[in-house]
């Protein structure tokens, strides 16, 4: 089976330089099933960045399969490229999954886009491998695919197996980022993000030989930024404090990764300014992230969230102003309820109470 993988993102580094992001998500999906069906596929195409959209497409007229994950900054690009994908092959089974695939209006989305053949809902792992044994059995798919999450995570690394290694070797000029993770899940539901879905909300654990292994290959293949996309880093401190070290050994002992940003875990003050000091004082880190995402009491029951207590967080502040760390708060716009005027108040109370970092407001796009 001939099968191409669609993960394409922005470049960054405007003239200075090119980076960009390797497509970590579709890989492990990739590498998860080809495992454990070694002589099944071809693997024929791997975009990674926007391509002129013909050329893309044509690159993969012969394909059997092309699975494309979206996120809301590809999403656009993808429909673009699927779309003229089927107008030169009407055999090819595409199939969309990731994040902008929703859940809550997916019978809108395979309404509106109805040239896509299959839709993945939530983690692609075991719903790709059931894709897999439906062509293998009976030569079709169906139109949703939703398994359950992965309980065991000692699975095949997109890092270490080698699926990258061709991508690099034929881009040596790019300065690459990617993404790490050491668990999944998330003990919090948040309404707005999707790890606050109930049906993962224990956390599950990555093995550490893998961790260490995957950490090595990123040193050793000069990988410059790394975000670890686990919800919560530090949520586990002597396991994530063990992990920092090795990445910091990683770093002297090849040079990389120059950057370490997480999603560091909330309310845990004891817990994550140790992790965040031994990452800033090799200049790794730029700062922890302290979100409220909004300050109003009415939106935060609207969305399932609950902050630190205001004295706690002013507290929060001090200290790390304290430790000369970096800091930095995230607010959502929009949010259900939220209106102007209690957006704008919100601003100013995180102000008042004494960020000494900086503010990033994120879009929550529909």
């Amino acid at each position: 089976m001939q099968i191409s993988l669609v993960q394409p993102n922005f470049r960054q580094g405007g003239k200075a330089f090119e980076a960009y992001w390797l497509p970590h998500s579709i890989a492990c999906v990739y590498t998860y099933v080809e495992h454990k069906n070694p002589d099944y596929f071809d693997l024929n195409k791997i975009i990674f960045k926007r391509e002129a959209v013909d050329n893309a497409a044509k690159s993969m007229r012969n394909d059997d399969v092309v699975l494309f994950s979206n996120y809301m900054w590809n999403w656009q690009y993808n429909l673009e490229l699927s779309k003229r994908l089927r107008e030169i092959n009407r055999d090819v089974i595409i199939v969309f999954g990731g994040p902008q695939v929703s859940e809550f209006r997916l019978e809108e989305q395979i309404e509106e886009y109805n040239w896509v053949d299959s839709w993945v809902v939530s983690e692609g792992e075991l719903s790709f491998e059931l894709l897999i044994d439906n062509l293998r059995n009976n030569g079709r798919v169906e139109k949703i695919y939703k398994a359950r999450r992965l309980v065991d995570l000692d699975i095949p690394s997109p890092y270490s197996n080698g699926f990258f290694d061709s991508i690099l070797e034929d881009n040596p000029d790019i300065k690459w980022s990617t993404t790490l993770e050491t668990n999944r899940g998330c003990p919090f539901k948040c309404t707005f993000c999707d790890w606050g879905s109930l049906t993962y909300s224990k956390i599950k654990k990555f093995p550490m030989p893998k961790v260490y292994q995957e950490i090595e290959w990123l040193g050793k293949n000069k990988i410059e930024y790394i975000f670890v996309a686990d919800a919560n880093f530090g949520v586990f401190p002597p396991r994530d404090s063990e992990i920092v070290d090795v990445m910091l050994d990683v770093q002297e002992k090849y040079g990389y990764p120059k950057v370490f940003n997480a999603n560091w875990h909330k309310n845990s003050k004891q817990n994550v300014i140790p992790l965040l000091k031994k990452l800033t004082s090799n200049g790794m880190n730029r700062g922890m992230t302290l979100s409220v995402q909004s300050m109003d009491s009415d939106v935060l029951r609207a969305i399932d969230r609950k902050n630190m207590d205001i004295s706690h967080l002013k507290d929060m502040f001090n200290l790390i102003e304290q430790e000369g760390l970096g800091t930095y708060t995230e607010l959502i716009l929009p949010l259900p309820l939220e209106t102007v005027t209690t957006w704008r108040k919100g601003l100013a109370e995180i102000l008042d109470i004494g960020q000494p970092g900086f503010l990033a407001s994120i879009t929550a796009m529909a």
